[in-house]
């Protein structure tokens, strides 16, 4: 490991000075290493961990992985650092434990991780669960701290105090994020002119209006009949 951080901070150091290489041949790797792309946001001093909570604010598990990040004029930008603070909204890279690069999200359109596509809107990233010419199914994030619960006859602690993520959902249409509720009467509402095309789709195939996945093949099938 601090094999790999010498090397990731060499390579950070030596972007600096490196120039745009957008124009890469296809299928390579363009690897930012923070250089060409640190243009849009601002260095701050890494936040202090709070020990006394469990868990962890950050979207991803990791830090570490290949991120793409495309900006708004559609430059791809490889980062081998990144996570989301759920609590503040920022897309930040930690190249130290004294160190955060955080991003300005107004320069950035969309990051692709493991095979998922996260969009920014408003200034906040959303898990995209389904897109079309017409709408996108979003998945948005929230975090709160849990209190500890003690236990009132010893004052002992039960359970720690801890990060709980929630999810909401969103959609996006006509230039407008909405909010949209996992149930049977806000997919309708939707889509009045396919009601029944809905329900009977929904009824044959045995799918369910609160369940995420099955609304993605709803949606599938809307869109395609």
């Amino acid at each position: 490991m601090k094999n790999y951080c010498l090397h990731f901070m060499l390579f950070v150091t030596f972007s600096f000075f490196a120039q745009d290489n957008q124009n890469s041949k296809k299928g390579d790797y363009n690897i930012d290493y923070l250089g060409n792309f640190n243009k849009a946001g601002m260095w701050l001093p890494a936040s202090v961990e709070d020990k006394s909570i469990s868990g962890s604010p950050y979207l991803f598990n990791s830090w570490e992985g290949l991120f793409s990040v495309i900006n708004m004029k559609g430059n791809r930008f490889d980062l081998l650092n990144l996570n989301y603070n759920i609590s503040t909204k920022k897309l930040e890279s930690k190249v130290s434990k004294d160190s955060v690069f955080q991003y300005d999200l107004k320069d950035i359109d969309k990051v692709k991780y493991l095979s998922k596509v996260y969009k920014v809107y408003n200034e906040e990233l959303f898990l995209q669960l389904f897109t079309s010419d017409t709408f996108e199914f979003l998945k948005s994030f929230q975090v709160v701290i849990q209190e500890a619960v003690s236990n009132p006859l010893t004052q002992s602690s039960l359970t720690p105090r801890r990060y709980v993520y929630k999810n909401e959902y969103k959609i996006f249409r006509n230039g407008v994020v909405t909010d949209f509720k996992l149930n049977k009467k806000s997919l309708l509402n939707l889509f009045p002119d396919k009601i029944d095309l809905i329900k009977n789709y929904a009824n044959s195939n045995k799918l369910s209006f609160s369940e995420e996945n099955d609304v993605v093949k709803i949606f599938n099938y809307i869109v395609n009949n």
